[in-house]
């Protein structure tokens, strides 16, 4: 493999060709190939495929589980996730779980977290 970035784009030159990209262009790191929100730079480094609309790095389900509040998302292989709690957009206030990426759903538990007032949630992929 060849981990070059020939057009300084911040996407390795063997991913935009698996992806279908040009390696000689940094306008496609920009460009959202499947339509899906996230730009394919994002997509790259949250691990999900930048051309399927269903892969992208976000919470898509939540539930109450008694005084639990339980968040699921998909993440991608080879990176890894922290879900944080935050009291406004701005300020983490805990840690609800970290996760490895194996390419699957997963559920984050947050104890006590449906009896809290207002509270912000976000998923973090972690420097490897």
């Amino acid at each position: 493999l060849f981990y070059g970035d020939s057009d300084g784009d911040g996407m390795p030159d063997d991913y935009e060709l698996t992806h279908r990209f040009n390696p000689l262009n940094g306008a496609d790191a920009l460009a959202d190939a499947d339509g899906d929100g996230a730009r394919n730079l994002h997509e790259y480094l949250a691990g999900t495929d930048p051309r399927d609309g269903g892969s992208v790095l976000r919470i898509f389900n939540f539930y109450v589980d008694g005084p639990d509040l339980v968040l699921n998302f998909n993440t991608g292989t080879g990176h890894r996730y922290r879900v944080e709690r935050m009291n406004d957009v701005n300020t983490v206030s805990g840690v609800v779980e970290e996760f490895p990426g194996r390419a699957e759903t997963v559920s984050a538990r947050d104890p006590g977290g449906a009896l809290r007032p207002r509270q912000f949630y976000r998923v973090r992929v972690l420097p490897e």
